[in-house]
């Protein structure tokens, strides 16, 4: 997904999309993973009088690339609302290489706006909430030309010029059943990417072969700010520890992972788990690193664990109280959270060396 944007965006590895194209190979249909972003990372322009950067492969190749493949069905991942306009300029330019093309387009922004995506004529369906099953389902009624679609859950398309949207997709949970398609990705990019500092965790991953993963999916917990529970829900889901350090020694032998971006929203949620975690990690004796990018819960973690993670090798974590203002993360947030036990939190990290970070920007945003 290439970005036209006002602000920086880096290349990262799509996990969405690498999860829907195991679950198609494993079913028999010829998935490629074509990461425009990441493949064009190094190509960067000015459009729109100065309004907007492009990020990714120019469009000429885009379509070049397309036309090589010669595809049924084209599914755009649109992670980011920022992202919005080049995910409905991607639909286009799939359709004027070929307008019988199928075009599917989810993601974060795709399940939030569903109703202004479809507006769009050049895409014909919208995948709402976690894909994997929506899309193998659907790829399945198009190979046999069946136009009865009201049945797959969290499938959004149009009949008769009326926008028509099923049932949501209850969250899967059988996690462990599910993997990555990580041979279609372009993984040398990733880390030419980290090396020039234009990947999206660069802080951690600079000069490092990266590798990002998700050990759960959900949060529980009703904080208004949040939108990760539109796509991930709100039952927290984890994969057997066995399935999470399979993973790992997978990437570490086959890409020679250096540094791991586990992306759970609730990574530390069961501290038994993540102290298991973090025990076989040191176990195998693994020269790694890793970090928690998207933050993890202060009131889910206990000194133990955070001296355990740190001897796994966890280098970075994000403690997330959003704001300083008591008051305010309990009224306005919802997040109920106890700040002086966040306070705790970050002496234990600072016990421990290991660096820690919080969203004390949003503080400035509050107090405005």
């Amino acid at each position: 997904m290439p970005a036209k944007i006002s602000f920086p965006l880096n290349t990262f590895q799509p996990l969405g999309i690498g999860y829907i194209a195991a679950v198609l190979l494993k079913n028999g249909y010829e998935v490629e993973i074509f990461d425009v972003l990441a493949e064009g990372y190094d190509c960067e322009k000015i459009v729109e009088r100065g309004k907007y950067r492009y990020v990714g492969l120019p469009k000429k190749e885009i379509k070049k690339r397309i036309k090589m493949f010669s595809p049924n069905i084209v599914g755009i991942t649109v992670p980011f609302t920022a992202q919005a306009k080049s995910g409905h300029e991607m639909a286009q330019l799939v359709k004027s290489v070929n307008c019988r093309i199928k075009v599917i387009l989810g993601g974060t922004y795709p399940t939030a706006y569903a109703d202004i995506v479809m507006n769009d004529k050049n895409v014909d369906f919208t995948a709402i909430g976690e894909g994997e099953l929506t899309f193998l389902e659907l790829v399945k009624k198009i190979e046999r030309n069946d136009k009865k679609l009201h049945h797959i859950k969290g499938l959004v398309f149009r009949k008769g010029g009326k926008i028509i949207v099923n049932q949501p997709r209850p969250p899967l949970m059988d996690l462990d059943n599910y993997s990555v398609a990580w041979e279609l990705f372009p993984m040398k990019k990733y880390f030419e990417a980290a090396y020039k500092i234009k990947s999206s965790r660069s802080i951690s991953t600079f000069g490092k072969r990266w590798a990002t993963i998700f050990t759960s999916r959900g949060c529980p917990f009703q904080c208004t700010f949040c939108a990760g529970h539109l796509v991930m829900g709100r039952i927290w889901r984890p994969r057997s520890v066995e399935n999470v350090i399979t993973e790992m020694e997978y990437l570490i032998e086959k890409y020679q992972i250096q540094h791991f971006d586990i992306e759970d929203d609730n990574f530390t949620l069961d501290k038994n788990r993540a102290k298991t975690i973090c025990r076989e990690i040191i176990k195998k004796s693994w020269k790694i690193e890793w970090s928690t990018p998207n933050g993890i819960r202060a009131d889910t973690v206990d000194e133990e664990l955070i001296r355990k993670m740190k001897r796994a090798g966890c280098v970075r974590i994000i403690v997330a109280p959003e704001s300083g203002n008591q008051w305010v993360v309990n009224n306005l947030m919802n997040k109920n959270i106890n700040l002086n036990y966040v306070k705790k939190v970050v002496r234990w990290c600072q016990k421990y060396n290991l660096l820690v970070a919080h969203c004390q920007y949003l503080y400035r945003v509050l107090v405005f």
